[in-house]
């Protein structure tokens, strides 16, 4: 992917989980140190063509985290359990 599919894709992520209880719920038990089933999720969630590789994940992490902290704010008031694992990456690193 490039950057601005990166961006997209993530900031599409964020939205969907805004959106959908269920895919939520499944996120919330997700294990996010995986990186294969992270971006299977997401590729399935957004019925992208191929999953988003390591790279990606990390690129995309690293947007989440400076760019879309008032969205991942919104996901995190939805469900508690989210709140500790949501914010980095809401994929690399589970809090």
């Amino acid at each position: 992917m490039n950057d601005i599919q990166r961006r997209a894709v993530a900031a599409g992520f964020v939205h969907a989980l805004t959106c959908s209880r269920e895919a939520l719920e499944e996120w919330s038990r997700l294990p996010k140190t995986d990186a294969a089933a992270v971006g299977a999720f997401i590729q399935k969630t957004l019925g992208l063509a191929a999953a988003p590789s390591t790279d990606d994940l990390e690129a995309m992490s690293s947007y989440v985290q400076s760019d879309l902290q008032a969205q991942v704010k919104s996901v995190q008031a939805q469900d508690v359990d989210v709140v500790n694992h949501t914010g980095s990456f809401m994929m690399m690193q589970q809090g």
